[in-house]
């Protein structure tokens, strides 16, 4: 062990993306925020937190606008400026691998906790969120793939504070929607939307009212 003013060196292994974004810092294109060591399965990890300062154009020519739901767990797509009557055709992200995983450790779970295996309860939560953070940047990184397919796009969804409070529903209804990571998701999307220089709005509930269920041309809602 050591005491509070000792010092050692060790090396770090970074992955080709991490590797890019500390030397980007060194160069000063970051900056260097903190540190955080976190041990994991026996090893250490470090996060580094950086930080970047970025503009955006103040007139966008596109808008991504991002729904999500139940159904989908999240729907994109692209509205352009010279045209808003006429939206590109969209992509839809369905999230069946994550209700599969939720709904497999789900069942582990219970098994683990009717045998008072309450040790291998918290293992496989860890392990389940990996496989679940996993899925979501696959999910995020095709959304941003998309936005930068059009000029000066911006992403746009809706701001989730206090979704989960205001939720009312079925005892069954409100566990399935809350076993969807739609926070994690809008986060993901945000830090990846600006590591590629593409802007991420929000709207609030208000302005957001009946727009999954309001058609784009005539305006009729269902």
């Amino acid at each position: 062990s050591l005491n509070r003013r000792e010092r050692i060196s060790l090396p770090i292994v970074f992955g080709e993306r991490q590797r890019r974004m500390v030397e980007e810092a060194l160069r000063g294109d970051w900056q260097f925020s903190t540190v955080e060591m976190v041990k994991r399965d026996g090893e250490w990890y470090a996060h580094f937190t950086l930080r970047k300062t970025v503009e955006f154009s103040d007139e966008p020519e596109t808008i991504i606008a991002i729904d999500r739901g139940e159904h989908n767990l999240a729907a994109a797509v692209a509205i352009s400026k010279d045209s808003p009557e006429k939206p590109v055709k969209g992509l839809f992200w369905k999230g069946a691998e994550i209700k599969r995983i939720r709904g497999l450790y789900s069942h582990i779970r219970r098994r683990l906790q009717e045998k008072d295996r309450l040790g291998m309860v918290k293992k496989l939560r860890g392990r389940e969120g990996r496989k679940v953070n996993q899925q979501i940047h696959i999910i995020a990184n095709q959304i941003v793939a998309y936005a930068k397919q059009f000029p000066k796009s911006v992403i746009v969804v809706e701001d989730l504070s206090g979704m989960r409070r205001s939720l009312k529903g079925s005892k069954l209804f409100n566990k399935r929607l809350h076993s969807l990571p739609f926070r994690k998701l809008q986060k993901t999307i945000e830090y990846k939307a600006l590591l590629e220089w593409v802007d991420v709005r929000y709207l609030t509930k208000e302005k957001t009212r009946n727009t999954s269920k309001t058609c784009h041309r005539c305006g009729y809602v269902t």
